[in-house]
């Protein structure tokens, strides 16, 4: 997990991806958090949906670094509710670089 003043961002391993990728209020009370419907854009739903089997596949065949690969779930701390996603494509490249993709809601 990663700590700033008014966010937490945990990321995501295989079991509690396919439990979000099932029923996103499972996962937000299986990690603590009050559950809240998340109201996204159906363009983002759709590809969130798709980068499940990706997301889900590579953090079971890298389990030690299953964080460079996942959904990260991003927390209010304020009001210990669920306010986005933050998704990782893999390790960083030789430039240190990463692709990730967020959705606020």
């Amino acid at each position: 997990m990663l700590h700033t003043k008014r966010l937490i961002l945990i990321p995501l391993n295989t079991d509690q991806l396919i439990f979000l990728k099932n029923n996103r209020q499972s996962i937000q009370e299986a990690i603590g958090l009050i559950p809240v419907d998340f109201d996204m854009d159906p363009v983002f739903a759709r590809e969130i949906d798709d980068a499940f089997d990706i997301w889900i596949k590579n953090t079971r065949n890298n389990p030690e670094t299953y964080q460079w690969f996942t959904n990260w779930v991003i927390v209010l701390k304020a009001e210990n509710r669920e306010i986005g996603g933050m998704g990782i494509s893999g390790l960083p490249d030789k430039n240190g670089e990463i692709i990730t993709g967020y959705v606020i809601d």
